[in-house]
């Protein structure tokens, strides 16, 4: 969510907000609202100083091999390089994207899948902080199997899987934080656009509603993803960005 492209300010101590200026919906409601947010064209994003990154490492770990790097922290949760690459994997495959999604990972889909999951991290917090929209097991159930319906037999999701060390409580965990994170955000929707929902409406309650969740966030970006030609990756930079919502149903 958010737009692709992302500056870092070195001076600035402010919480990242980050609304994007203009956003193509891919599906109407709140299902397509998160991944079109991260699909809106490129603005700056203003988040708290990379510090961290350059920091020594503890007396205790010096000589240690490093085998996973921190990209990013929002609030108490650290969103490593390796969950990154498997978040973006995971929302290709739900839309169709299955070569995406096995191949090599461009810098713009990693940046998108960032923001898409900053954004659905907040939008879970909130959920979470409430008490409300719990994810029951039938409910995951469902979501796996929709996402199965996805790959062919000779392709399977198992083997998806298996092939990039996806297990299935990390899969059930993507699964269950996207299921809330798209409830709560769709009653926030519905609860504030009376008597119907348009794309536009709801594209603009989604855009203030993240803004603010941002605002009041600890968001500390310890990675930068190009958003530009050169950018790694099949065919064009914006050739597989990541599209809606991995986690939702039709």
């Amino acid at each position: 969510m958010g737009g692709l492209g992302r500056q870092q300010e070195k001076d600035s101590t402010e919480p990242a907000i980050h609304v994007p200026s203009h956003v193509t919906l891919a599906r109407v409601g709140a299902i397509g609202i998160l991944a079109a947010l991260a699909l809106s064209s490129p603005s700056e994003s203003a988040a708290k100083p990379a510090a961290a990154a350059s920091q020594s490492l503890p007396a205790e770990l010096e000589g240690a091999t490093l085998v996973d790097s921190v990209v990013a922290r929002v609030n108490r949760h650290p969103i490593t390089q390796s969950q990154l690459d498997l978040e973006a994997r995971l929302a290709l495959a739900e839309h169709g994207e299955l070569g995406a999604a096995e191949g090599r990972l461009s810098e713009p889909a990693l940046s998108s899948a960032l923001d898409y999951l900053i954004d659905q991290l907040l939008l879970e917090d909130e959920a979470e902080r409430l008490q409300v929209f719990e994810i029951d097991d039938d409910e995951t159930r469902k979501a796996r199997a929709q996402l199965a319906a996805r790959f062919p037999p000779a392709r399977s999701l198992q083997s998806f899987l298996d092939r990039f060390g996806i297990s299935g409580d990390m899969l059930e965990s993507s699964l269950r934080r996207g299921l809330r994170a798209e409830r709560y955000l769709d009653s926030k929707i519905r609860v504030r656009v009376q008597g119907g929902t348009s794309p536009t409406e709801a594209q603009e309650v989604a855009k203030e509603l993240v803004a603010q969740l941002r605002g009041r966030a600890d968001i500390r970006l310890l990675a930068t993803f190009r958003h530009s030609a050169g950018s790694v990756g099949q065919g064009p930079p914006a050739a597989h960005p990541v599209p809606a919502a991995a986690t939702s149903g039709p």
